[in-house]
């Protein structure tokens, strides 16, 4: 087969494996996570910095200032993501 007459066990083990980790290696740079998890943590930095902005207008700045029904929250520094 392919004029190569036996090849040895562990070398028909060695050699599918080390093509696996070339191809693993090769699609890395295509799928590069890193770089997306930096995106990802510089734009949840910016996030959590605008939100304190906003939490210490808020606390600041007194309710016949900000307009609309003048009910401020409750908890303006709360952490919570979802409907309270």
């Amino acid at each position: 087969m392919l004029g190569i007459p036996e090849i040895p066990a562990r070398a028909s083990i060695a050699l599918p494996l080390v093509a696996m980790v070339t191809l693993l290696t090769g699609l890395e740079t295509f799928f590069t996570w890193r770089s997306r998890w930096l995106l990802m943590e510089e734009t949840q930095y910016r996030m959590n910095r605008l939100r304190d902005e906003m939490d210490y207008y808020l606390v600041t700045t007194p309710a016949a200032e900000l307009g609309g029904t003048g009910s401020t929250p409750s908890t303006p520094n709360s952490r919570t993501c979802g409907p309270t």
